[in-house]
């Protein structure tokens, strides 16, 4: 372990510095001797630290793509437009097509894969992102309730497939990860010789939790843009050490979508018409026809208004002539009523009504005042409709009225 140790910790300086990793920048091997990803055998080269997933880089020119699209764009309708938007542009529809979909339920590896290593690939039921199997990296041998074994060099492989007149292709996949982390990793990449891949490879745990992951191929490590290529590959690898094994790598759900060029074109107008844009209504302010009326079984205060669209809620203001402090409730912006049980009988009380949005009043009412009469005295703590506010009092003056 002192030997492993020793090896992260100078690639990962290395990767922190900007220096290029001695064994993986610019290298290229071959899957059935060796990690096909740029690890060498056994994997304790590539630790990939606690990176959720790490892009082996091979190449200078990290992160610029030569020969990407760049004299189109997909419009709102989903057509892939020539040119950079300028009038009377021509366009081409565009279709996608799934090339690839596994989910492990059927036969495999049937036609569709070629598997290489011993233990490899194989469909399994321990666990499933759909239906009731994966993809295992062990198994095509080993049983559900063990862990993979060591010095594994497994892959699975697609193609060749062609990408002519493609726009744009994409393999997407579900992974679950339970592997030593720096030394057992999955790996999945792209070729255009079926022997030297570039892409992600992940190693340690996604903590039980299944995981989807995209490789674009437009855009594939030193290989850039595949588009255009007449054969293409994509390969899943797992690779692991002498010592030390987990559950290890499971995949599911994998897909490769193509879109070309395609369908039927869309008939353009040259001098198009334009519809004048309809003007919505204006906003009406809610808290006119505010009225009071009241009630004597049970006693109560009850206030009526009309709706509207400006407020997303009111603040409603009650006070009294007996000496209790006023009372400050906030209600519902679509509220047109209010029926105010904490009254007593003889006793006048005076309401405000202002509509608002967020703290900012609008507007406010004239003041209404009732007299309750009868007999029933209400409890002390009832209030229907809204709640009430302790606190300073919102600033009234010189609000308009609500006309």
């Amino acid at each position: 372990m002192g030997i492993r140790c020793f090896i992260m910790v100078v690639i990962l300086a290395a990767i922190l510095t900007g220096i290029p990793l001695a064994g993986v920048q610019g290298q290229t091997v071959n899957p059935r001797n060796t990690d096909p990803l740029g690890a060498q055998p056994g994997g304790t080269d590539v630790p990939v630290g606690a990176s959720d997933a790490v892009t082996i880089i091979q190449g200078a020119e990290t992160g610029h793509v030569k020969g990407a699209q760049s004299t189109g764009f997909v419009d709102s309708d989903g057509y892939w437009v020539m040119g950079r938007g300028v009038p009377n542009h021509s366009l081409t529809p565009l279709a996608t097509t799934t090339v690839l979909a596994e989910g492990f339920e059927g036969s495999f590896p049937g036609s569709t894969w070629s598997l290489s290593g011993s233990p490899t690939w194989g469909a399994v039921t321990c666990f499933s992102d759909q239906g009731v199997r994966s993809g295992w990296a062990g198994g095509s041998a080993l049983p559900c309730s063990g862990n993979y074994s060591n010095s594994m060099n497994a892959s699975m492989t697609y193609g060749p497939f062609s990408l002519v007149g493609a726009t744009a292709a994409t393999l997407t996949w579900k992974r679950l990860l339970d592997t030593e982390l720096g030394f057992d990793s999955m790996g999945v990449g792209a070729s255009i010789d079926g022997i030297n891949f570039y892409g992600l490879i992940s190693s340690g745990s996604t903590s039980g939790v299944w995981q989807e992951r995209s490789l674009d191929l437009s855009n594939i490590p030193t290989l850039e843009n595949l588009l255009g290529r007449s054969a293409v590959y994509v390969t899943f690898t797992f690779t692991s050490d002498s010592t030390v094994t987990y559950r290890g790598a499971y995949t599911d759900t994998i897909n490769l979508s193509v879109t070309t060029p395609g369908g039927s074109t869309p008939t353009l107008t040259v001098a198009p018409t334009r519809t004048p844009t309809q003007t919505p209504p204006p906003a009406t302010l809610g808290g006119r026809g505010f009225s009071v009326t009241t009630r004597s079984m049970p006693l109560a205060v009850l206030l009526t208004w009309q709706g509207g669209t400006a407020q997303n809620s009111y603040y409603l203001l009650r006070t009294t002539f007996d000496g209790l402090p006023p009372v400050l409730m906030e209600l519902a912006g679509s509220t047109t009523s209010y029926g105010d049980l904490n009254v007593t009988s003889g006793s006048p009380y005076c309401y405000l009504l202002a509509p608002k949005v967020g703290q900012t009043l609008l507007a406010i009412s004239d003041q209404l005042c009732a007299f309750p009469g009868g007999s029933g005295l209400a409890s002390a703590s009832t209030i229907v409709g809204g709640s009430a506010l302790e606190g300073t009092m919102p600033n009234f003056q010189g609000l308009p009225r609500i006309q």
